[in-house]
């Protein structure tokens, strides 16, 4: 998806009858190549479920993104869109809530707690900068 569909214009809010409908879902993304955020989301549930894995959409009133629980049993968020705008690959790939709360927001009162850092790209590849520890140090 990150290499292959591209980004359509629209907010996460479809109303029905819309004619741009399909940029809201996995058929715009497949067929049109183009989609917006939710189309994401709906579209990175479909291959998840496929698996036979589990995944959620987040929505919250401007974005929409995907929870998946991976093999390690543990939930991470993954914002594909948001990496396709990004200049940075991976960066909101298999995210901690904590790590995810520092670019989006949600009401979590119904969703499982992505604390999952085997899978974190982030967690995984972070390194120590060597700078900003000698300042500490002074």
């Amino acid at each position: 998806m990150y290499e292959n569909v591209g980004q359509g214009q629209g907010s996460s809010v479809m109303l029905p009858g819309s004619s741009n409908s399909s940029a809201f879902t996995p058929h715009g993304a497949l067929s049109g190549q183009s989609t917006v955020c939710v189309g994401y989301a709906t579209t990175f549930r479909l291959f998840i479920n496929m698996l036979d894995m589990d995944c959620h959409i987040v929505h919250n009133e401007y974005h929409s993104w995907d929870m998946v629980r991976l093999d390690d049993n543990e939930w991470y968020q993954v914002d594909v869109y948001t990496d396709v705008s990004g200049k940075c690959q991976y960066q909101n790939f298999n995210m901690t809530d904590e790590i995810s709360r520092n670019s989006h927001d949600w009401d979590d009162s119904a969703l499982p707690a992505a604390k999952g850092i085997k899978y974190s790209y982030a967690v995984q590849n972070n390194e120590e900068i060597k700078i900003f520890t000698l300042f500490l140090q002074k």
